[in-house]
């Protein structure tokens, strides 16, 4: 949306599309307007007129395949031992919801096996890397590519994890030879986008998966020992609370066929720009923000009821999505940490009750006393600094 971003006055110019090169560019020729004004993938002001050029097409990946990591302190950007890098940009899906469609034009596109292998290679030299997290849109959108940076990474005895994204009808086609070629490469944790428990909602979204794939999927990586961080959203506007019941459904399966599955916290939607459930929001009487700075409230957490007004038809609705997303996080109650003083044997102790008993309140379909439960624990957390004293005074030996 670049006319509508340059409609704000601290913004004097903006790069469409990949900006790496362009930006270069831009920077270059600050000072000679003129240049400028011949550059692809520019949008800026003159005397008062917005003028957007020409696109700029995609940028050459394999040209930096590795950054210049020594403008930067790369310990700044490791979490617990993670740290991530891209090896290709772009997925050839149809995700109704994804932001993909409107900026990659469903293009995949990628950096050679040769190169990644150096980057890789150079990371691990680092002692406080243990984990690379692929952040690629598709690593696995060329099969033969990603086979072969595998094959290279075991054929060299490359030490390192690895974590990435995968679609589920993909693993689904993956044999489980396939899998333990992945894992002998240093594949720990797969994260697949799920979305919802509902096959009307995923035919809405266009997400060509099924929820029958999904279940075999979370079976197959159990066995082979990948773990599997299953993601799911709610808040569609064509989605109903049955919808969203299948979904929490779906998610109690997953855990209860394998225990070591994660589940992240059920998101709300986000709506992007170009993409087509945008459009379809507009049609349940969704309004696009009119500035630029209000996009700022269109976050996966933000939870405000006004932004999704196809859930104000039910006023019961956008409640019980909020309350199923609470409930999802306590089904898999893996999360449920530093609750009793940091003790790690009551705190699984305390994590096993839970999840078991949500998930047998949803087996039963008692959603209702899931939600109690979930509300009950939130209420708990809100006093925990008042319940930590208390907790601190209880014998307890390690």
């Amino acid at each position: 949306m670049p006319d509508d971003t340059l409609q704000n006055e601290f913004v004097d110019y903006v790069v469409i599309g990949d900006g790496e090169e362009t930006f270069v560019e831009l920077l270059k020729n600050l000072g000679n307007p003129e240049a400028i004004k011949k550059m692809k993938g520019i949008g800026y002001r003159e005397k008062g007129k917005i003028i957007v050029n020409q696109p700029c097409g995609f940028a050459n990946l394999n040209k930096s395949p590795i950054p210049n990591y020594g403008l930067i302190n790369v310990n700044d950007y490791i979490i617990n031992g993670l740290f991530p890098i891209f090896t290709s940009r772009g997925c050839p899906h149809r995700c109704g919801f994804c932001y993909n469609v409107a900026f990659n034009f469903r293009k995949h596109r990628a950096i050679e096996p040769k190169s990644v292998l150096p980057h890789i290679e150079y990371l691990v030299k680092n002692p406080e890397i243990s984990t690379i997290q692929l952040l690629d849109d598709n690593f696995f959108a060329d099969f033969d590519r990603a086979t072969e940076i595998c094959g290279l990474i075991i054929e060299k005895n490359i030490s390192i994890k690895l974590t990435s994204g995968c679609r589920a009808n993909y693993l689904y086609r993956f044999s489980m030879d396939y899998l333990k070629l992945l894992k002998r490469a240093g594949f720990v944790e797969i994260y697949i986008g799920v979305e919802s428990g509902s096959a009307k909602i995923l035919n809405d979204i266009k997400k060509d998966i099924t929820v029958e794939q999904v279940i075999e999927v979370n079976k197959k990586l159990r066995e082979v020992g990948i773990t599997a961080r299953f993601g799911f959203m709610a808040g569609f506007p064509t989605e109903t609370i049955e919808d969203v019941k299948l979904t929490i459904k779906l998610i109690n399966r997953l855990l209860e066929d394998n225990p070591s599955a994660y589940i992240t916290q059920l998101m709300m939607v986000t709506l992007y720009p170009g993409m087509e459930l945008f459009e379809v929001a507009k049609q349940y009487g969704f309004k696009p923000p009119e500035k630029m700075e209000d996009w700022v409230k269109f976050d996966y957490e933000a939870w405000e009821s006004k932004l999704y007004p196809w859930l104000q038809d039910d006023s019961k609705k956008f409640e019980f999505v909020k309350e199923m997303a609470y409930v999802a996080t306590w089904l898999d109650a893996k999360s449920f940490k530093n609750f009793l003083g940091g003790r790690e044997r009551l705190e699984k102790i305390a994590n096993k009750l839970l999840g078991n008993l949500f998930r047998i309140f949803i087996r039963l379909n008692l959603y209702g006393l899931a939600a109690g439960l979930s509300r009950l624990i939130k209420f708990v957390g809100r006093q925990k600094q008042l319940v930590s004293p208390l907790i601190k005074k209880v014998p307890y030996n390690k």
